[in-house]
Parts: structure tokens; sequence; C-alpha cells
């Protein structure tokens, strides 16, 4: 996504945030999937990760703010941001 938005910037093509909401769509799945391994009990029958458990947190603030929890709310900013750009250029044509 970086390279894409990177690209966009330069080129200052809007359109590019059709594939940046898509990005971040399936970002955020794989981000709240990680998430319920790690905050679901009964989900860490389904961690297969191997050597380390997708389930370890490395970091715990507060009591539910882990880095899956972060790269979630990332992925929601990215993905509200990129429907907005799209709205806006498809009004504007």
């Amino acid at each position: 996504m970086v390279i894409i938005l990177g690209i966009a910037v330069i080129k200052r093509d809007l359109n590019q945030a059709l594939y940046s909401a898509l990005f971040s769509g399936i970002g955020m799945f794989v981000a709240l999937y990680q998430y319920m391994l790690q905050k679901v009990p009964s989900m860490n029958e389904l961690d297969s990760c191997g050597i380390v458990p997708c389930s370890a947190q490395y970091i715990n603030w507060f009591g539910f703010v882990t880095i899956p929890f972060l790269a979630l709310i990332a992925f929601i900013l990215i993905f509200i941001i990129s429907i907005t750009i799209l709205i806006r250029v498809r009004r504007s044509k």
C-alpha cells in the first residue's frame, strides 16, 4: 500500500483510492483475525503459526491495545479516508 499510495501522491491520481480501499479492507480482516486469536481463548486452537505463536502479545496496553489492534485501527482509518476520496472523486465527475 505504501508503494501504491506513494505513486498516487506523486502522480496526483485520486483513482488509486480504490486499490487502497481494497487492500485496507483485506488488511482489516487479517488484523481482526489475529486480534481475535490473541483475545478470544477458544480461538487459540486455530493458532498454527509454528515456533512463535500468533496469539503472543508483545504489547498489551490497557488490557486490549495490542499490535494487531493498532493495525486494525490503521486499516480502518485508511479505508474510511479512501472511501471518502472515492466518493468525492465520483461526485466531481
